[in-house]
């Protein structure tokens, strides 16, 4: 039974419990944790990050922008950690491209938290900011993904780049027409991250192989090893279907999206 005389919690209170929550989630992120164990914390976390959602709304009706930037911090990490659970997962299970692809929304979700804490440091000395990044919670949150990005992966050098001709789209603030409102795209309003959304590709211009991508979910998929034989990239087993020399598989484009909603 709900207790209705409950007083609600306060900003700090939800703070220090964030906080707890992330160190108890951190503490099973591991690649020798089980399947299980991974699954059930993934799940765990989408019903906290539906509740920090919740916090955030609340901060928006009531037009507290501090309170609604922090829980979109807090919202973004906990989805980081949830995406990370996945990407162990789905390496366990050996769906490697899926891991992939979960380990670079960890990152987009981490950045947008990182994107809150420079809203609010701006202020502090090149020495201050040091000290940050080597003691707040989110940066270690990164540190841990990289470390884990380094002991799994095979490092990707190169990934594919589409030049797709497309609308502007509307933003995702006010609505409007992007290039007829007074916001930019990436920043952070009111709880939200300002991005181009409804956009519609108009044809695809051209390709290119990069270093320094916009999205590293373009990967190549197949090599070849030193006898010229085609192979997966992560795996590194023979192709089903070998491949004529200079010949590769990868990915080009991904339409899905982080839900920062």
């Amino acid at each position: 039974m709900t207790d209705h005389n409950k007083s609600p919690l306060s900003f700090e209170q939800i703070d220090n419990a964030f906080e707890k929550t992330v160190q108890s989630f951190l503490n099973d992120m591991y690649p020798t944790t089980s399947s299980n164990i991974l699954s059930n914390r993934a799940e765990d976390l989408n019903q906290i990050i539906g509740v920090h959602k919740g916090y955030k709304y609340q901060a928006i009706s009531k037009e507290v922008e501090y309170e609604a930037n922090c829980f979109l911090l807090m919202q973004c990490a906990l989805s980081c950690l949830r995406s990370t659970f996945l990407m162990l997962k789905k390496f366990k299970d050996q769906d490697n491209v899926g891991a992939w692809h979960s380990l670079i929304d960890a990152y987009d979700y981490i950045d947008i938290s990182i994107k809150v804490i420079d809203i609010y440091s701006g202020h502090l000395e090149d020495k201050e900011k040091e000290e940050l990044k080597q003691t707040h919670g989110i940066y270690i949150i990164k540190q841990r993904i990289e470390k884990l990005e380094n002991a799994i992966f095979r490092p990707q050098k190169i990934y594919n780049s589409s030049g797709l001709v497309e609308t502007i789209g509307n933003c995702s603030i006010c609505g409007a027409v992007f290039h007829k409102c007074d916001h930019n795209e990436g920043d952070i309003i009111m709880g939200r991250l300002c991005r181009r959304v409804n956009r519609e590709i108009i044809r695809a211009d051209h390709a290119a192989i990069v270093t320094d991508p916009k999205d590293r979910r373009c990967i190549f998929t197949s090599t070849f090893d030193e006898h010229g034989t085609s192979i997966d990239f992560f795996s590194r087993e023979p192709l089903i279907e070998p491949k004529e020399e200079n010949t590769y598989m990868g990915i080009m484009q991904v339409f899905s999206d982080i839900d920062i909603d």
